[in-house]
């Protein structure tokens, strides 16, 4: 730790932010928490900071014009050269760039600050630790040698493990409890004594020892004991033992640990609301474009699952767009009476066009939209149109909309064209 002299802090100099990530599900993170992270450019985080975490923290940062020219330069050079080997469709598009740059703590970690203050250019650094800051022996000392140092910073509190972890695993702790971190130390008199029961922040490594200390100051060895591993995310699991036996698990239980003992809880079945969803556990495949997998994996988490997108086709505009041009000039030129839209992907990839030709809905005078599907139709009216025919509810597809499709007349209608944008593999 430095015991740097105290300075003055450049005014353009953004703050560094202490937040608390929680127990690791970012879902759990502070109103708070969320705001400061979409200021910072720079975070240092805990190595227990879980990934869910760190993924959220890459997502709240806004990203650079130049990282996004970047990223769109090295696709375009990716596709030429796939082009260049014969390939007949363009590959699919890298994860988007991130601008949250993460850093282990180093040992002097104030200096480590000052460097990134510095390369922040005026937006603050977070310093994100599991849990809640303040709870942590050695992130009270970096607070304190940061405030030393003259540094200008805030403190955002966390939830921390131990009050929090058993309502996740249905472990009903009631109104007394003793909590402690046992990664920094142990009052080991203390606890055996301290009103039960007891939360114990741990690590694998410190199993053995819980159970030797405090056997060996007289509680007894058969006392009930849960131990969670990975809590309050979607691969936590909570291991019935007692303390006597609680050295003998699994050595390589993974991150920071909750252990609470002390009490039996006969009603932990009952409370166990997060393990005990319908798809708890298990991993499924969304087989969706990138855009539009996050609504169903958002409801598949919500029963417990893990999904994992993976796109089996990708939205691009055609490589000649000369038939996509003369679509658009045939809509401003009032060649086509209808526009079909079929899916929420031919509504994205026409008005994209329509805006780099500097045009807007008001381009559409004159011209009768029909929508396949609610969601379709939903895309439309995001855009300020409405769709006036769609099929029946019950018969959602291209036959609903045949069926409810209004018949040409051709002494009435002057135009009998229609529009049908869609992908080159629909059927």
């Amino acid at each position: 730790m430095s015991n740097a002299v105290p300075d003055t802090q450049s005014p353009d100099l953004g703050r560094v932010v202490f937040v608390g990530a929680g127990p690791g599900n970012p879902d759990l993170l502070t109103v708070r928490a969320r705001e400061v992270l979409e200021a910072s450019a720079i975070a240092i985080a805990d190595a227990g900071v879980s990934q869910g975490v760190r993924d959220f923290v890459a997502r709240q940062v806004p990203v650079p014009q130049e990282l996004r020219d970047a990223a769109e330069e090295e696709y375009e050079r990716i596709c030429a050269a796939a082009k260049e080997a014969g390939a007949r469709r363009k590959p699919p598009r890298p994860a988007p760039p991130t601008a949250a740059v993460f850093e282990e703590p180093q040992d002097d970690v104030v200096a480590q600050l000052r460097e990134a203050l510095r390369r922040a250019e005026g937006r603050d650094v977070i310093r994100l630790v599991t849990g809640n800051p303040l709870n942590r022996e050695s992130i009270k000392a970096e607070i304190s040698a940061v405030a030393n140092a003259g540094m200008e910073f805030q403190v955002v509190p966390g939830m921390s493990l131990p009050s929090t972890v058993p309502s996740f695993a249905g472990i009903a702790l009631g109104a007394t409890y003793t909590e402690a971190d046992i990664t920094e130390g142990a009052d080991w008199d203390g606890l055996a004594s301290a009103t039960q029961p007891l939360v114990l922040q741990a690590t694998a490594e410190d199993l053995p020892v819980i159970s030797r200390e405090l056997v060996d100051r007289g509680m007894p060895a058969e006392t009930e004991a849960y131990v969670t591993v990975h809590g309050t995310t979607r691969l936590q699991r909570t291991h019935e033992t007692t303390l006597g036996t609680l050295g003998k698990l699994d050595a390589e239980l993974p991150g920071e640990l909750v252990v609470t003992l002390g009490r039996s809880f006969d009603d932990r079945s009952k409370y166990s609301w997060w393990e005990n969803r319908p798809l708890y556990g298990w991993r499924v495949l969304v087989p969706r474009t990138k855009e539009q997998a996050a609504a169903m994996s958002a409801r598949l988490a919500g029963h417990g699952a893990i999904p994992q997108s993976v796109p089996t086709i990708s939205v691009e505009p055609p490589r000649n767009p000369a038939q996509m041009d003369r679509a658009i000039k045939g809509i401003v030129e009032g060649r086509y009476k209808w526009i079909v839209f079929t899916s929420v992907n031919a509504v994205s990839a026409v008005w994209k066009k329509i805006a780099e030709l500097g045009l807007d809905a008001r381009d559409f005078a004159g011209v009768h939209l029909a929508a396949v599907g609610q969601k379709t139709a939903d895309a439309i009216r995001a855009k300020g149109m409405v769709p006036e025919v769609m099929p029946k509810p019950t018969k959602q597809n291209a036959e609903g909309l045949v069926d409810v499709f209004p018949n040409y007349v051709e002494d009435i209608d002057a135009v009998s064209r229609v529009l049908l944008p869609r992908a080159d593999i629909a059927g």
